[in-house]
């Protein structure tokens, strides 16, 4: 078997400790964490003189702006900031302009992010107006769904304990996920009144 790449003389993070040892790697994936003289020939050889080696990390909550908030972040700058920290994957929040919250606002979203984006992408979507479409947003790849209690983003009216339930109820039988960004509606405005009116604005 040859492979597409080895790195040898590496310091590798497995099973809770650091080993020395070298890497096969063909395609995307490792197929192989031994001494080197254990490892398949390959086409290219890369020596890490005792660099560290360590799984790409997740951050489950980005917001990646692009579409009309694009000039705060956008998918390029946003992957970007994160392959520099080791990351290689993150979840867009839905809270965007448009709302990520229908199948076709998320094939937008994928379809910017397919060619802008430098690591991977994943998405959540907000509640849709129709809770019998988030089987087709889950079947276009959507990790779950999020709902704001502060402010209505999205189909779903956070007042209403109702259509929470049923919202809640569908995405639990989709098997995905319910993120909730939980803030108290009444508290937060009458604490922002009280602060006009002392002049913090």
């Amino acid at each position: 078997m040859i492979v597409d790449l080895v790195l040898k003389n590496a310091k590798i993070y497995y099973a809770d400790s650091i080993i020395e040892a070298c890497l096969a790697i063909d395609g995307e994936r490792i197929v192989e964490i031994s001494k080197e003289t254990n490892l398949p020939r390959s086409s290219k050889k890369t020596d890490l003189k005792g660099g560290l080696v360590l799984p790409g990390i997740i951050d489950a909550h980005v917001h990646l702006r692009d579409e009309d908030f694009g000039y705060k972040e956008d998918f390029f700058t946003g992957t970007c900031a994160a392959a520099s920290g080791g990351v290689t994957t993150v979840l867009d929040m839905p809270n965007n302009s448009p709302v990520t919250m229908s199948v076709d606002s998320l094939k937008r979203r994928a379809e910017i992010a397919s060619q802008k984006a430098v690591v991977n992408v994943g998405f959540y979507s907000a509640f849709p107006e129709n809770l019998d479409e988030m089987s087709n947003i889950v079947g276009l790849g959507a990790r779950g769904f999020k709902i704001f209690l502060s402010k209505q983003v999205g189909g779903l009216d956070p007042e209403d304990d109702k259509q929470i339930l049923q919202g809640f109820k569908k995405a639990a039988s989709l098997d995905v996920p319910v993120l909730i960004h939980a803030e108290d509606k009444r508290f937060l405005e009458s604490k922002s009144e009280e602060l006009k009116k002392e002049g913090k604005t």
